[in-house]
Formats: structure tokens, C-alpha cells, sequence
């Protein structure tokens, strides 16, 4: 080894472009975040400059040009120590501006001739930041769409909802007239009864009689048609709720399936990138560019890994919404068996569950606030029978028509 090559060798400017490179690859991801272009440079350019003073020739290099790059890695490095310190992004532009120094004293180093391994690994780097590119832009556009879908939903559910409210008012309004026909009727047949009664007592009492039973007879008939027309308004009702949530799952499926089909396309598309990481290595690659490809693989599977939740979460939403339409579906039948007065108690019961959002389910965490009952924290949303509820439908259609 010549002279020369000591000189160059044993410079003290080999320290600092190792000392000043440590401390970039050093920063933390939150103060690389506050200008991450800035750092970038300086990473490129430090590393150019090492190089370009490694691969000349060290009887092209004067001492006093090797002194120089010495004095702006200082500056550089006593600019980025500062930054490190107090975390303020106008330390990095005096930095970059030693960087300019830096440049301009590596131009009086004598000119190389192009290198094919770094122009190689330049066109390696330019094909992962077109990658990286075309997946943030397809990531975009996917949550787009995705968001598009939820917002339907809601527009779709709300429209339901005031649909559902809307038959639910005209029912109450036909009750209501009903109501007041049934009572016009029973003062007119209260009157009628005075006056056959009336008759009766003067003396036609078989014919008052007859008319009396007539008229118990006719508020009979109203009476099962007012119970009739409150079953119709029932059967309204649940077939309404039943399809809303029918709507409800659908949409909430499409939406699940969604986002798998999301989770599926990324989780290809990082495993793409982790085998041409893997498998495209030559000696000519650097253990810099190794890095970057590998974190773009994991940023990818992350991406993935929240698509999965996210389709999780809808299709929890999906599978209680189902649950509660099959329930609702089925319950006219489980009641037709009971008598009247254990339905009413029943219905009472059941019917807060049903009309209360399972927000649990909503949120993803499969566990529902609503009550089934009343009391109590099911697993499944508001409207699913608790055990109990269960044992005592059994008892009650086992002991009907039984002897009291």
C-alpha cells in the first residue's frame, strides 16, 4: 500500500462520514416523520461523497480537499446534533446547506466513470417507489369505495327506518279510528240496550231480550275484530323489523366481503413484494436497499392485517342482524301456542331487545349491551333468548290447556 493510500486511509474523515451517517440512520421514526425528505438527502448525499472519495484513486486526493470534507461533516454533524436534541426541523436546513458545501467540494474530485452496479441499484430503488406509489394509490381508492358502501348502508338503514316508522304511524292512526268506531258503536248499542230495556220493563220483555243478546252478540264481534286488527298491526310490525335487519345483514355482507377481497389482493400483493425481496438479491445489492424492501413487505401485511379486522367487525354486525331476522321470523310461531295473557307478558318482554341497536356488535367486540329480557348482557345483541326465557316458553307450552 502506497503512501498515499495511508493518507487517504487514516484520515480522520473516515470517522465522520461513519459517525455522521449513524446519527440519520439513528433519529428516531417520529423526528424522521417531521421532514423525512430533508433526511433522505442528507443520507444520499453523505453517501455519495463517501464514495466518491472511496473509489478515486488517493494520489488524485490533496490533503487539503480531504480537511475540507472534514470541516462540512463537522458543520453537518453539529446541525443534526442539534436537531437530535430539540427536535426543530430548521436545524435540518443547515444541515442540508453543509450538504451543499459538501457537493461542492466533492465536484473538484477528479470524474469516475459510471458505475453499472449503482446505476442498478439507482433503477432498484426507482421501481420500489413506483410500487410503493401504485399500492398507496390502490389502497386509496379502495377505502373510497369502501366508504362509499358504509355511507350507503346508513342511507339505505335510514330510509328503512323511516319507512318502518312511517307504516308504524299509519297503523297506529288506523287503531286509533277503529278505536273510535268501536266506541261510537258501544254508546249507540249502550243506548239501544236502555231502550229495549226500557221496553222490557214495559212489557216486550221477549223481544228486548232477543235484542240484548243481539247486541252482546254485535260487541263481541267488534271486540274480536279490535283483538284482529291489533294481531294485523303486530304482524306489521315484526315483518317490518324482521326486514330491516334482513337489509341490514345483506349490506353488511357486501361490505365484509369487501373488505376480504381487500385483505386478500394485499396480503398477494406483500407476499409479491417479500419473495422479490427475497429472491432477487445478488452481491450487487445493498444491505440499504435489502431494508427497504423487507419494510415495505410488512407495512403491506399490516395493511392487510387492518382489512381483516375490518371485515371481521362487519361480518359480526352481519351475523346478528341475521340472528335477530330468523328470531323475528320464527317468533309468531313459537306464540301461537300460548295464551293470550303469557303473549302480552312475553311480547312485553321481548321487545325493548329488539328495538334497542346492538352497539356491542357494532364496534366489533362481539359482545352486545342490549337485553333480551329486561336485565341482563347477552353475547349475541338485544334480541337473542336468554336460557331462562327459553325454559319458561317449554313450561308454558307444556302446561297449556292443563287444568288450573
Amino acid at each position: 500500500m502506497s503512501k498515499w493510500d495511508d493518507r487517504v486511509g487514516s484520515h480522520a474523515v473516515n470517522g465522520s462520514f461513519a459517525a455522521t451517517l449513524g446519527m440519520l440512520e439513528n433519529l428516531t421514526a417520529e423526528q424522521v416523520a417531521q421532514s423525512p425528505e430533508d433526511i433522505d438527502r442528507l443520507l444520499r448525499v453523505v453517501s455519495h461523497v463517501r464514495d466518491r472519495v472511496t473509489r478515486t484513486p488517493a494520489d488524485f486526493i490533496t490533503l487539503t480537499l480531504l480537511n475540507t470534507i472534514q470541516q462540512h461533516l463537522d458543520y453537518l454533524q453539529s446541525a443534526l446534533s442539534q436537531f437530535a436534541n430539540v427536535s426543530n426541523a430548521s436545524y435540518l436546513d443547515n444541515a442540508n446547506n453543509n450538504a451543499d458545501a459538501l457537493l461542492d467540494t466533492a465536484q473538484l474530485l477528479p470524474s469516475l466513470p459510471a458505475d453499472p452496479a449503482a446505476d442498478a441499484v439507482a433503477a432498484d430503488a426507482d421501481r420500489v417507489r413506483r410500487l410503493v406509489s401504485t399500492v398507496v394509490t390502490s389502497a386509496d381508492a379502495e377505502v373510497s369505495r369502501l366508504r362509499e358502501a358504509t355511507d350507503d348502508i346508513q342511507r339505505t338503514s335510514q330510509e328503512s327506518s323511516e319507512s318502518f316508522a312511517a307504516q308504524a304511524t299509519a297503523a297506529k292512526e288506523q287503531v286509533a279510528d277503529l278505536k273510535s268506531e268501536v266506541k261510537e258503536l258501544t254508546e249507540r248499542l249502550q243506548e239501544a240496550l236502555a231502550a229495549q230495556q226500557s221496553q222490557f220493563e214495559e212489557g216486550e220483555g221477549a223481544r228486548a231480550e232477543a235484542a240484548v243478546a243481539n247486541a252482546k252478540g254485535t260487541l263481541d264481534r267488534l271486540e274480536d275484530l279490535k283483538a284482529d286488527a291489533e294481531k294485523v298491526v303486530g304482524a306489521i310490525g315484526v315483518a317490518g323489523v324482521a326486514k330491516g335487519y334482513s337489509d341490514t345483514a345483506e349490506k353488511e355482507r357486501t361490505v365484509a366481503n369487501a373488505w376480504r377481497y381487500a385483505t386478500v389482493g394485499v396480503a398477494a400483493l406483500a407476499a409479491l413484494v417479500l419473495g422479490w425481496s427475497l429472491f432477487t438479491v445478488t452481491g450487487d445489492t445493498s444491505w440499504q436497499m435489502l431494508v427497504t424492501r423487507l419494510i415495505l413487505s410488512i407495512s403491506l401485511a399490516g395493511l392487510a392485517a387492518y382489512c381483516g379486522s375490518q371485515s371481521e367487525q362487519h361480518r359480526k354486525v352481519e351475523r346478528d342482524a341475521r340472528a335477530r331476522h330468523l328470531q323475528l321470523a320464527a317468533l309468531n310461531a313459537y306464540l301461537a301456542n300460548l295464551p293470550e295473557d303469557n303473549v302480552v307478558e312475553l311480547k312485553a318482554q321481548l321487545a325493548p331487545g329488539y328495538f334497542t341497536p346492538a352497539t356491542g356488535a357494532a364496534n366489533g367486540d362481539g359482545n352486545g349491551n342490549g337485553n333480551g329480557n329486561g336485565n341482563g348482557n347477552g353475547n349475541d345483541g338485544a334480541g337473542v333468548f336468554l336460557p331462562d326465557q327459553w325454559v319458561e316458553l317449554v313450561k308454558l307450552l307444556a302446561t297449556k290447556g292443563a287444568p288450573k
